[in-house]
């Protein structure tokens, strides 16, 4: 394409833009505002993603079994709840 082609389009553009201004305000908002909430979302995705790390940090689990209701290798550790032998 030819700078002068390129140049003439520019120039029809902005001379339409102009000459219909109310649709052109109408066009430009309705992008302004759709990427406006695109960026709010994604703000508060990586809120919630950072939220859930820093909890998911957090978490600890702890298991006390005692040393009396240890039995014998070879034998069945799992009571019917799961959890440690009694």
């Amino acid at each position: 394409m030819k700078l002068r082609t390129l140049l003439r389009h520019f120039r029809e553009g902005a001379k339409n833009v102009v000459r219909n201004g109310w649709m052109s305000f109408a066009s430009m908002s309705s992008i302004v505002i759709s990427l406006f909430i695109l960026g709010v979302f994604l703000l508060l995705t990586m809120n919630v993603n950072s939220l859930a790390d820093q909890i998911e940090s957090r978490v600890e689990i702890r298991v006390f079994c005692s040393w009396m209701s240890i039995r014998p290798s070879g034998t069945n550790w799992r009571t019917k709840s799961g959890s440690c032998p009694k």
